[in-house]
């Protein structure tokens, strides 16, 4: 926790300073660190000015989508996640979409990202779970 905050403070003062193209990263960073002590508001507040900013990265629209998991606002992660997913696919991304989807009830969406991340070349255990989770429901 101290470190996420020492990690706030440091974005602060590196925004203080930055020219416009470093601040979008700043912001980002900074609502990642929101993100993570689970201040999912306050952490929308900074993906949102990082996407003012620069609206082309895939990764600021990866965190607003966590932003709104995190809300529970799951249809919102979904269309947002979407996104970030068109302008560069990733497959953690996929695992995040099939999240969201679990968190809609919606299993064979879920299982159909699942399984796009495995075809990406997705290879972990947390992967092969959130597929049995899915399955054995």
């Amino acid at each position: 926790l101290k470190r996420y905050e020492d990690c706030s403070d440091t974005c602060n003062k590196a925004l203080a300073l930055a020219l416009d193209e470093d601040s979008a990263y700043l912001w980002n960073q900074k609502g990642l660190v929101y993100l993570h002590l689970e201040e999912y508001e306050e952490g929308m507040k900074c993906l949102k000015k990082a996407l003012k900013i620069n609206n082309k990265s895939d990764a600021i629209w990866h965190g607003k989508g966590g932003a709104y998991f995190g809300l529970k606002k799951y249809k919102k992660a979904i269309r947002v996640l979407k996104l970030a997913q068109l302008k560069q696919p990733v497959a953690e991304r996929e695992i995040t979409l099939g999240v969201a989807f679990e968190g809609l009830g919606s299993k064979q969406s879920a299982l159909e990202h699942y399984y796009k991340a495995k075809h990406m070349g997705y290879r972990h255990k947390q992967l092969d779970e959130h597929i049995a989770r899915v399955i054995n429901k």
